[in-house]
């Protein structure tokens, strides 16, 4: 499915948006993109969309990375850095923000989950036996 004309728009805004010094709201990029105000208070249904989602993956990671890399030569590295990680969010590519502790108790479930599959493959396994 191809981005509708206030998908672009609305994409074309935030792109600009992260490298604005006072940045606007995501609801208010949406507004000034044709969105009625309903839609703006839910900014999410228009980023997660397919057509939104297919213009994002038209972004070359690679440029992106190079941005970072070019923080270390340039004079307002926090906008840059913040660009750099608004873009990898809207990606969904920017690690989840999450303690030591939750991420063991998530290896530890996605561990025995494993376990437990292993474990019913061996009874099915001797029950055919």
């Amino acid at each position: 499915m191809a981005a509708t004309l206030k998908q672009k728009t609305a994409f074309k805004k935030v792109l600009d948006n992260m490298a604005n010094q006072n940045p606007q709201t995501a609801g208010q990029l949406l507004v000034d993109s044709g969105y009625d105000i309903t839609t703006a208070r839910h900014p999410i249904q228009v980023f997660n969309s397919q057509g939104f989602q297919e213009l994002l993956a038209g972004i070359n990671d690679k440029v992106i990375l190079d941005k970072f890399y070019a923080i270390l030569q340039d004079e307002d590295k926090r906008s840059s850095l913040a660009a750099g990680i608004e873009l990898l969010k809207l990606k969904d590519r920017y690690p989840k923000e999450e303690t030591k502790f939750t991420s063991l108790f998530t290896s530890i479930k996605s561990i025995s989950k494993d376990e437990d599959k292993d474990d019913d493959k061996e009874k099915t396994g001797k029950e055919q036996a």
